[in-house]
């Protein structure tokens, strides 16, 4: 039940929010080949995604560089308990209208109806819209959304904000996040399936 293609159909971007002053600095930290964005590397055709640069030139807006997942924290000693996450995900050069994006995550305990939830953002001419939805159960039904997002203040990070939705201990896992520029389908994937990160460490 991923939101791909109904993005890709549209234009996108996203923001940033601080970190808590009590964030943890650990958490799930993931790289991306730069300059690969060009949509002609094999993306989203069922082929691997290319582990090189390849020509022509990248669309830099599009270019995925990383996606960190952090857990926030409030309290201190014992009083110290998780209180929800932020995903970021670090692009090459600051984001323009046209350009969506897209993150994908399973967890090991529920999110509303189901396990699995979508992160987005679109710029479509000077209307901008984030989401951040646990995914519904069936494809009649809605998302329940679980977080917010924003661009940060340099426009080249996307940052979805998640509510304290899960039990500490959750594991997240089967990560994926694409960009697409207009409707020409997706330019830049990061997938990593076997990653883990656990909510409260």
């Amino acid at each position: 039940m991923r939101r791909l293609p109904a993005l890709a159909a549209t234009a996108a971007a996203a923001v940033l929010l601080a970190h808590p002053s009590s964030a943890a600095t650990s958490g799930l930290h993931l790289k991306d080949l730069a300059g690969d964005a060009n949509g002609l590397n094999g993306q989203d055709t069922g082929v691997p995604v290319p582990q090189t640069a390849t020509s022509p030139a990248s669309v830099k807006q599009a270019d995925i560089l990383g996606l960190d997942v952090v857990s926030h924290f409030k309290g201190y000693g014992r009083a110290r308990k998780v209180k929800g996450f932020t995903v970021t995900l670090r692009l090459a050069a600051p984001v323009q209208t046209g350009t969506s994006f897209l993150v994908t995550m399973d967890g090991s305990n529920p999110c509303g109806e189901t396990s699995g939830f979508d992160l987005g953002y679109e710029i479509i001419g000077t209307v901008s819209s984030g989401f951040a939805d646990c995914n519904p159960a069936s494809t009649t039904g809605s998302g329940t959304s679980v977080g917010s997002a924003e661009i940060s203040d340099d426009k080249k990070s996307i940052v979805w904000e998640i509510d304290d939705v899960f039990k500490a201990g959750t594991k997240l896992t089967n990560f994926y996040a694409s960009t697409s520029v207009f409707v020409l389908g997706v330019f830049d994937e990061l997938t990593a399936p076997d990653a883990t990160f656990v909510y409260g460490k």
